[in-house]
Formats: C-alpha cells, sequence, structure tokens
C-alpha cells in the first residue's frame, strides 16, 4: 500500500539569515513533484499549494518559488506492530487529564489521552492504494484530514483506533489550505479537543499519526517555529506552525498536540532531502483547520474575500529601480477587471505595503492577511506608486 507523503519541499540554498520566512528554492529542474504529508500513489500528487495565490488575491504570483513534495512508496515489507498476541497495537483511551497550572501532560500522557483522536485514513483511486491519517473532530462522525490525501480518492476507510474500520465519506475539501472533512457513520466518538491559541516557539509538540502505515505512532519535539510560508508553484501555504517533532509519510492529516493534550495542527508537510523526516515538519493551526472544518460541514464550501490582484515579490534589482527596499511589498502585476482592486483604483506597478495597518512584505503574507478577511469586507490598501504614497479604500469580493 502506498503512503501519504506528508508535502515535501527541496532544500533551500545554505545562508538562510535571520528572517523567519524560508528562502525560496532554486527552480526544479524537471517536472514538479508531489505534497508531503499525503497519500502516495503511484502517480504524482500536485501540491495544492498551487492555487493559494490564485484564490486568495485573483492571480498568478511571479518569483521563483515552486516546491512541490515528493511521495515515495512504502515498502510492501514493512514489518506491522503488533501487541504480542498478533493483532496490531491500538492506543486505549482514558478520560482527558488537565495537567495542573505550569506543569505539562508527559508524552506518554497525550499519546494515551489523544491517540483515540486519531484514526488511520485508507483511500482507493485509479491509482491506487493510499494511506493517510486524521482527527477526530466531534461525536458525531466528523474527521479532519489533509486535502491532499483524499484528493481524487474512488473509496475512503477510516481505521480508529479501537481497531474498528468504517466507510466515510467526503464532507468537503479545501485545497487552499489543504485540508478536508470526512464523516462516518458512527457516534460517541472520542474527539480530540482543537486548541484555540497560538502555541510559543519552544513549546512542546507531539505528532501522533500512521507513518508508513505504522498506526498510533507518536514522535517528539518541539514547536520551532510559527507563521511559515512554504513555496509552491509561484503561490504558498501560509500560517503554518514549524516542528522537529518527526513527520513521514502517512502522517498527513494527523495531530499535532502540546502539553496539555490539544490539538495545535494537523500535519502536512516536511522539508526533506530523503523524502522522510528531517526534523523539518509543518502543520496546519487548529485555529485554521477548526475555522476550516465548521464551515465545510455547515455549508460544504469555504467562504474567502479576494482583493482581485495578481503580483508577484520584488527583487533587488526592481527595489532599486523604485527605490525601495526589497522587502517593502508585493507588485502588483495585473488587477481583475471588476474587482474591489479595480473599483478602487489599484494599478498594475504598484507596490502594495499594508492591509488595514498590517505591514505586508510578500504575496504569502499579502495572501494570509485577506484570507482572515471576510467577502464584502472594506479594507485600507496602502502602497506606493510613482515613488508616492497612496491610500485606498478597497471592497473584498467572493473567490
Amino acid at each position: 500500500m502506498n503512503t501519504s507523503t506528508p508535502t515535501q519541499l527541496p532544500l533551500p540554498p545554505p545562508a538562510p539569515g535571520p528572517d523567519a520566512r524560508p528562502p525560496a528554492p532554486p527552480p526544479a529542474a524537471g517536472p514538479p513533484e508531489d505534497r508531503a504529508g499525503g497519500r502516495t500513489d503511484a502517480r504524482r500528487l500536485p501540491l495544492i499549494a498551487t492555487a493559494v495565490i490564485a484564490a486568495l488575491i485573483g492571480g498568478a504570483t511571479g518569483g521563483a518559488v515552486t516546491a512541490m513534495a515528493s511521495d515515495e512508496p512504502a515498502s510492501s515489507d514493512t514489518p506491522a506492530m503488533t501487541d504480542g498476541s498478533g493483532d496490531t497495537a491500538q492506543s486505549t483511551s482514558q478520560d482527558a487529564v488537565t495537567p495542573p497550572a505550569g506543569e505539562g501532560l508527559s508524552v506518554s500522557q497525550i499519546a494515551e489521552q489523544v491517540g483515540p483522536s486519531v484514526a488511520a485514513v485508507e483511500v482507493g483511486s485509479r491509482a491506487g492504494q493510499g494511506q493517510g491519517s486524521a482527527v477526530i473532530i466531534d461525536a458525531d462522525g466528523h474527521l479532519v484530514t489533509n486535502n491532499h490525501v483524499v484528493e481524487g480518492a474512488g473509496s475512503i476507510t477510516v481505521q480508529l483506533a479501537d481497531g474498528s474500520r468504517l466507510d466515510a465519506t467526503l464532507v468537503g475539501t479545501d485545497p487552499i489550505t489543504d485540508l478536508a472533512v470526512l464523516r462516518v457513520d458512527a457516534d460517541g466518538l472520542p474527539a480530540a479537543t482543537l486548541s484555540t491559541t497560538t502555541p510559543d516557539i519552544g513549546d512542546a509538540a507531539v505528532a501522533i499519526g500512521s507513518p508508513f502505515g505504522l498506526d498510533g505512532s507518536v514522535s517528539a519535539g518541539v514547536v520551532s517555529a510559527l507563521d511559515r510560508s512554504l513555496p509552491a508553484g509561484g503561490a504558498s501555504l501560509t500560517g503554518l506552525l514549524q516542528t522537529d517533532a518527526a513527520i513521514n509519510p502517512g502522517n498527513s492529516g494527523g495531530a499535532l498536540v502540546d502539553d496539555r493534550g490539544e490539538v495545535i495542527g494537523i500535519n502536512t508537510a516536511i522539508i526533506s532531502r530523503s523524502g522522510t523526516s528531517g526534523g523539518v515538519g509543518f502543520a496546519v493551526p487548529s485555529t485554521v483547520a477548526a475555522d476550516v472544518a465548521d464551515q465545510l460541514i455547515r455549508t460544504g464550501e469555504v467562504q474567502r474575500a479576494v482583493l482581485g490582484v495578481s503580483g508577484r515579490d520584488i527583487d533587488q534589482q526592481v527595489a532599486d529601480a523604485y527605490g525601495i527596499d526589497a522587502d517593502a511589498g508585493p507588485l502588483v502585476l495585473a488587477v481583475e477587471p471588476g474587482s474591489g482592486a479595480a473599483d478602487a483604483g489599484l494599478q498594475a506597478g504598484d507596490i502594495i505595503t499594508a492591509v488595514d495597518g498590517e505591514r505586508v512584505r510578500s504575496m504569502a503574507e499579502l495572501a494570509a492577511t485577506v484570507r482572515e478577511l471576510a467577502p464584502g469586507d472594506t479594507v485600507e490598501v496602502r502602497g506606493i506608486r510613482d515613488g508616492e504614497s497612496f491610500t485606498l479604500q478597497v471592497r473584498l469580493g467572493q473567490a
């Protein structure tokens, strides 16, 4: 069985510098590869992040950001982990434990508490079989996983921690955040608690999932960084948590958990030379997952605001020509006719520096900022045109 590989990105060149954002990798020499953390099929799965900027901002971006993930099939002779009776070992549930103030749960306590809320996902498609992970988010049978785990699936089966296997239906997907919601015909399931707060760098992070088909596997580390953007095909996933907890093929859609036993992220991507964990993994924050899952369950789709421009990050040559810093903001390449941006007077050649007082240094940051807003919102857009600053009021459209 092929195993969903977390989106794997090519390593950037050395000398990353102090910037919190990862440097852009060199352009791919051949055809793009696939996401890491998702399933591994005989075919290559496109990295869903390629649609991020187009959907959120209204067009494609420029710049050499073409990161893709590479999926490698799991070996067919991977040993099965058993409990000694010949059956696959499974986590056992227990009542949630709340640690005393200032203290956290041990890794074993986290595994025992949250393990029953993480399921294995098996996917059948024309390309063959694939596998990933999913997190139970309510007692009524809803689970959240990665879009790239279930994309193109003909059949989906969920295996719970107690060993029971259930057919799952696809409630909805959101390629922009690489999330999807599944539903199984069951109730009283052990739902995980999704954190409503942002972790701090250095906080404990425990990954739970089914790497290489080894269900209920646990790896531990810390939150390495916040608000990461991963380049992919001229666009990017934004706002990700970075962790050094081991994330491997099959972990896609699984849980990243803090030391209070709350899910802080849904594992989705890795950067690796080998295709397996190199200690640089990424997860969609739980706050994003909760919002996306709620919309998918209620309406089957996610409504997003769109500014109505396409653009690119500026390089030093462009910055020198404009007489600005290279991180002043993204360059507008085109404005969509009839959009809020067009109505407000944004033009090709403008540099966007801030939205509603929040500075944006790149198209990825602009996309992340717009994603937090709602269709119909009116926002203040600041920028630079012909060396002069300007401020416009833009009414956001709906993607």
